[in-house]
Formats: structure tokens, C-alpha cells, sequence
């Protein structure tokens, strides 16, 4: 879905964003949007 994201913790349960330094608003919250779609899926199923 075009997010940079890698996995870190003991148990790799913890989600790491990679993002530019510099970001708008707007890419943010896209970004942020994309999450919110992808955990809403992960956790109907």
C-alpha cells in the first residue's frame, strides 16, 4: 500500500514507521489512514 514499515521488539510486536524527516499533513495522515485500514483488516479476519 506504499508504507515503508518494519517490525522491532523482543517479539516483533511492535510496528516502525519509516518516514522522511520533512512531511506534510497531508502525507501523514495518509499514511496514518493506510495503518488504520490494514490493522482493521488484520483484526476482522
Amino acid at each position: 500500500k506504499g508504507l515503508l514499515m518494519i517490525s522491532a521488539g523482543t517479539h516483533s510486536n511492535i510496528i516502525r514507521t519509516l518516514m522522511p524527516l520533512v512531511i506534510t499533513d497531508e502525507e501523514l495522515e495518509k499514511g496514518l489512514s493506510i495503518i488504520e485500514e490494514a490493522l482493521g483488516e488484520l483484526c476482522s479476519t
